[in-house]
Protein backbone atom coordinates (compact mmCIF):
# COMPACT_ATOMS: atom_id res chain seq x y z
CA UNK A 1 0.00 0.00 0.00
CA UNK A 2 2.79 2.39 0.92
CA UNK A 3 4.58 1.78 -2.41
CA UNK A 4 1.41 2.58 -4.33
CA UNK A 5 0.93 5.81 -2.39
CA UNK A 6 4.56 6.76 -3.02
CA UNK A 7 4.07 6.12 -6.74
CA UNK A 8 0.97 8.35 -6.78
CA UNK A 9 2.90 11.02 -4.86
CA UNK A 10 5.68 10.91 -7.46
CA UNK A 11 3.20 11.18 -10.34
CA UNK A 12 1.32 14.07 -8.72
CA UNK A 13 4.54 15.94 -7.98
CA UNK A 14 5.68 15.32 -11.57
CA UNK A 15 2.41 16.73 -12.91
CA UNK A 16 2.88 19.69 -10.57
CA UNK A 17 6.40 20.26 -11.87
CA UNK A 18 5.30 19.99 -15.51
CA UNK A 19 2.49 22.49 -14.94
CA UNK A 20 4.94 24.84 -13.22
CA UNK A 21 7.33 24.52 -16.18
CA UNK A 22 4.49 25.27 -18.62
CA UNK A 23 3.56 28.32 -16.54
CA UNK A 24 7.17 29.48 -16.59
CA UNK A 25 7.46 29.13 -20.38
CA UNK A 26 4.07 30.79 -20.92
CA UNK A 27 4.94 33.76 -18.71
CA UNK A 28 8.37 34.10 -20.31
CA UNK A 29 6.84 34.06 -23.80
CA UNK A 30 4.21 36.58 -22.67
CA UNK A 31 6.85 38.96 -21.29
CA UNK A 32 9.04 38.64 -24.40
CA UNK A 33 6.01 39.15 -26.64
CA UNK A 34 4.84 42.13 -24.66
CA UNK A 35 8.13 44.00 -24.42
CA UNK A 36 9.86 43.05 -27.68
CA UNK A 37 6.95 42.77 -30.09
CA UNK A 38 4.20 44.70 -28.25
CA UNK A 39 2.06 41.58 -28.63
CA UNK A 40 1.36 39.68 -25.37
CA UNK A 41 -0.08 36.17 -25.36
CA UNK A 42 -3.82 36.34 -24.69
CA UNK A 43 -5.05 34.37 -21.68
CA UNK A 44 -1.67 34.06 -19.95
CA UNK A 45 -2.97 35.39 -16.65
CA UNK A 46 -6.03 33.12 -16.77
CA UNK A 47 -3.99 30.00 -17.56
CA UNK A 48 -1.57 30.90 -14.78
CA UNK A 49 -4.41 31.31 -12.29
CA UNK A 50 -5.83 27.91 -13.19
CA UNK A 51 -2.45 26.14 -13.10
CA UNK A 52 -1.30 27.73 -9.83
CA UNK A 53 -3.87 25.99 -7.62
CA UNK A 54 -3.12 22.64 -9.23
CA UNK A 55 0.65 23.16 -8.88
CA UNK A 56 0.34 23.85 -5.16
CA UNK A 57 -2.10 21.09 -4.21
CA UNK A 58 -0.50 18.36 -6.33
CA UNK A 59 2.82 18.90 -4.60
CA UNK A 60 1.50 18.71 -1.04
CA UNK A 61 1.38 14.92 -0.70
CA UNK A 62 4.99 14.38 -1.76
CA UNK A 63 6.09 17.17 0.58
CA UNK A 64 4.22 15.52 3.44
CA UNK A 65 5.73 12.15 2.56
CA UNK A 66 9.21 13.69 2.86
CA UNK A 67 8.14 15.60 5.98
CA UNK A 68 9.09 18.76 4.17
CA UNK A 69 6.43 20.95 5.73
CA UNK A 70 7.41 23.44 8.39
CA UNK A 71 8.45 21.88 11.70
CA UNK A 72 9.99 23.41 14.78
CA UNK A 73 12.83 20.88 14.90
CA UNK A 74 14.98 22.98 17.23
CA UNK A 75 12.21 22.78 19.82
CA UNK A 76 10.92 19.30 19.04
CA UNK A 77 14.31 17.57 19.08
CA UNK A 78 14.71 18.38 22.79
CA UNK A 79 11.49 16.69 23.82
CA UNK A 80 11.12 13.07 24.96
CA UNK A 81 10.35 10.55 22.23
CA UNK A 82 6.85 9.86 23.60
CA UNK A 83 5.97 13.56 23.39
CA UNK A 84 7.36 13.77 19.85
CA UNK A 85 5.28 10.72 18.91
CA UNK A 86 2.13 12.28 20.38
CA UNK A 87 2.80 15.60 18.66
CA UNK A 88 3.40 13.91 15.29
CA UNK A 89 0.22 11.85 15.52
CA UNK A 90 -1.79 14.88 16.71
CA UNK A 91 -0.42 17.05 13.87
CA UNK A 92 -1.25 14.34 11.34
CA UNK A 93 -4.78 13.99 12.74
CA UNK A 94 -5.31 17.76 12.54
CA UNK A 95 -3.95 17.79 8.99
CA UNK A 96 -6.12 14.85 8.04
CA UNK A 97 -9.21 16.56 9.45
CA UNK A 98 -8.44 19.84 7.70
CA UNK A 99 -7.74 18.26 4.31
CA UNK A 100 -10.77 15.98 4.60
CA UNK A 101 -12.96 19.08 4.91
CA UNK A 102 -11.11 20.79 2.05
CA UNK A 103 -11.57 17.67 -0.10
CA UNK A 104 -15.25 17.40 0.73
CA UNK A 105 -15.93 21.06 -0.07
CA UNK A 106 -13.60 20.90 -3.07
CA UNK A 107 -15.64 18.12 -4.64
CA UNK A 108 -18.81 20.15 -4.21
CA UNK A 109 -17.17 23.16 -5.87
CA UNK A 110 -15.69 20.96 -8.63
CA UNK A 111 -19.06 19.41 -9.51
CA UNK A 112 -20.72 22.84 -9.59
CA UNK A 113 -17.92 24.16 -11.80
CA UNK A 114 -18.04 21.13 -14.08
CA UNK A 115 -21.83 21.07 -14.46
CA UNK A 116 -21.96 24.79 -15.25
CA UNK A 117 -18.93 24.68 -17.56
CA UNK A 118 -17.21 27.38 -15.51
CA UNK A 119 -14.43 29.26 -17.27
CA UNK A 120 -12.53 32.53 -17.07
CA UNK A 121 -14.16 34.91 -19.55
CA UNK A 122 -11.86 36.61 -22.01
CA UNK A 123 -10.40 36.26 -25.47
CA UNK A 124 -9.58 32.65 -24.65
CA UNK A 125 -12.12 30.90 -22.45
CA UNK A 126 -10.02 28.92 -19.99
CA UNK A 127 -12.02 26.17 -18.22
CA UNK A 128 -11.62 26.18 -14.45
CA UNK A 129 -13.00 22.75 -13.55
CA UNK A 130 -9.91 20.71 -14.60
CA UNK A 131 -7.80 22.59 -12.06
CA UNK A 132 -10.51 22.17 -9.43
CA UNK A 133 -10.38 18.41 -10.08
CA UNK A 134 -6.59 18.38 -9.68
CA UNK A 135 -6.94 20.27 -6.39
CA UNK A 136 -9.36 17.61 -5.11
CA UNK A 137 -7.09 14.78 -6.22
CA UNK A 138 -4.12 16.48 -4.52
CA UNK A 139 -6.13 16.79 -1.31
CA UNK A 140 -7.10 13.11 -1.44
CA UNK A 141 -3.43 12.16 -1.77
CA UNK A 142 -2.53 14.39 1.19
CA UNK A 143 -5.24 12.71 3.28
CA UNK A 144 -3.92 9.27 2.33
CA UNK A 145 -0.39 10.39 3.20
CA UNK A 146 -1.53 11.62 6.63
CA UNK A 147 -3.19 8.25 7.23
CA UNK A 148 0.00 6.46 6.17
CA UNK A 149 2.06 8.70 8.49
CA UNK A 150 -0.24 7.93 11.43
CA UNK A 151 -0.08 4.19 10.75
CA UNK A 152 3.71 4.24 10.43
CA UNK A 153 4.04 6.25 13.64
CA UNK A 154 1.77 3.89 15.56
CA UNK A 155 3.68 0.88 14.23
CA UNK A 156 6.92 2.50 15.36
CA UNK A 157 8.31 2.92 11.86
CA UNK A 158 8.92 6.66 12.05
CA UNK A 159 12.27 6.26 10.25
CA UNK A 160 10.31 5.21 7.15
CA UNK A 161 7.99 8.18 7.54
CA UNK A 162 10.84 10.65 7.94
CA UNK A 163 12.97 9.34 5.07
CA UNK A 164 12.15 10.90 1.69
CA UNK A 165 12.72 7.71 -0.34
Amino acid sequence: MNRILKAFNRVSSLISAVLLFIMMILILADVVGRYLFNNPIPGTIDFTRVFMAAVIFLGLSYTEECRGHIRATAFISRLPKKVIFCMDVFASLVGLTLFTVITWQGWIIFFESWSSGEYYPGIIQVPIYPARLLVCLGCILVCLQFIANIIMSVLGKTEEVLSPH
